[in-house]
């Protein structure tokens, strides 16, 4: 089978007997979370009407400035004419994005990608790595005795508009880093309060979660099923809400901060869901098993959950993959027991993941690291863009690509569900 399956060569129907395989009690196939499982769906807004320069103009305004055809400068100046032109009318026409703020990341009724997190914080705090570019070109500028055009300061706020304006390098800084240095500007718990404000009241699922929890409803129907298992780093609680309107019994486990223990949250509709999750408190990952009534879906959080009673595992700052990847190597380990008990000798399917983030990568290696592979298992990866990069890491690992938008992946691959729910067992 080819490793990137794309429009008619998606085979839909082979794939939906590796996820609702009707033939045993075992799981096959693992569903792993990513943020683009939970997002808003992409539209793009309207470009604004640009006044652009005619080109005699614009060569008129290169050949003044006695810059010669065919070198860079000549190329870079009409870059920035063009932009400076494209910036106005973005700026006039009022559709520049805004800075998001916790009170709209709040009701919103997606959860906030990285990007619009790593705005906030870069806002909050009042930092950007765009103020070392900001100082590198004023100094630039002042050792070569440039006429002065904009303070340090003009020079940053003009390459954040332009930045937030295009989408090019936005936001400047990563999540990782800017949620680190918000964290030691304010303190940990700032940084936890403001994350549970903007992910707990989220309640719009994506067709995705249905999917999933109808999956796991036909897996758990079946005589002498075991626990369903579905790994997510994201930090939300649609998948168990989608499991819940299913009345689906769950577990969720996640490893917290502090203690590095494992936490076990039940749903409610478990009889003694509290003292079940107290029964499970205490235990380090390598000797977690889960003391559960009969079989369930168990959704293990990777990068923890900001459910409104959860403690705080999140996995956000460049500290917390520190810690975390000092975690594996330690001798309790990250991975609960009984999650690496379920992932041996399965297949993951990544959906809503690119593979170019290196979190991503770093949580790759470690599940693969757990999971005890004998044979040759075929992971695969629900990705809308397939670049150079994925290429590579495709090749190095063997993942397939399903080079789908996620909606569209669930909307085609839907149709077989109920057959294999009605599969004989």
């Amino acid at each position: 089978m080819p490793k990137v399956l794309a429009g008619d060569d998606i085979p839909y129907a082979a794939l939906a007997r590796e996820l609702f395989d009707p033939s045993g009690n075992e799981q096959k196939l693992i569903p792993f979370l990513g943020a683009g499982a939970s997002l808003a769906p992409v539209t793009s807004a309207a470009p604004p009407a640009v006044p652009y320069p005619d080109p005699k103009t614009i060569e008129d305004i290169l050949d003044l400035l006695k810059l010669h055809p065919g070198g860079h400068a000549r190329t870079v100046v009409q870059l920035m004419l063009l932009l400076g032109c494209y910036l106005e009318a973005v700026e006039t026409s009022g559709k520049l994005p805004p800075q998001p703020d916790l009170a709209q990341l709040r009701e919103e009724a997606y959860p906030p990608s990285a990007a619009r997190l790593a705005r906030f914080f870069t806002h909050e705090s009042k930092y950007t790595v765009l103020e070392q570019v900001g100082a590198s070109l004023k100094r630039v500028l002042t050792d070569t005795k440039a006429p002065s055009v904009a303070s340090e300061r003009e020079l940053v706020e003009a390459l954040d508009t332009l930045a937030r304006a295009t989408g090019i390098a936005d936001p400047p800084d990563p999540l990782s880093s800017i949620s680190n240095f918000y964290e030691k500007l304010l303190n940990r718990g700032r940084l936890w309060s403001d994350l549970r404000e903007m992910f707990s009241r989220k309640t719009t699922l994506r067709p995705i979660h249905d999917l999933i929890a109808r999956v796991a409803k036909a897996h758990l129907n079946r005589p002498g099923a075991v626990d369903y298992l579905v790994i997510t780093t994201n930090y939300d609680t649609l998948i168990e809400q989608a499991l819940e309107a299913l009345h689906v019994p769950y577990a969720v486990l996640m490893t917290e901060r502090e203690t590095r223990k494992v936490v076990v949250r039940f749903s409610p509709d478990i009889p003694d869901a509290a003292d079940l999750a107290s029964r499970n408190e205490g235990y380090f990952p390598n000797a977690f098993v889960l003391d559960r009534p009969s079989s369930l879906v168990v959704i293990y959080k990777m990068h923890g959950c900001l459910h409104p009673q959860a403690r705080d595992g999140v996995i956000i700052s460049d500290d917390d993959y520190v810690n975390y990847l000092a975690g594996l190597e330690a001798a309790n380990g990250m991975i609960p027991a009984h999650v690496k008990a379920l992932m041996r000798e399965k297949a993951f399917l990544f959906l809503g993941y690119s593979l170019k983030d290196w979190n991503f990568r770093i949580m790759f290696e470690a599940a693969l690291r757990t999971r005890q592979i004998k044979g040759k298992v075929s992971d695969y990866s629900v990705m809308y863009s397939v670049g150079r990069y994925e290429e590579g890491f495709i090749e190095d690992t063997g993942v397939k690509v399903i080079q789908s938008d996620l909606a569209e992946f669930t909307k085609q691959i839907s149709p077989y569900v109920p057959k294999l729910e009605e599969a004989p067992a």
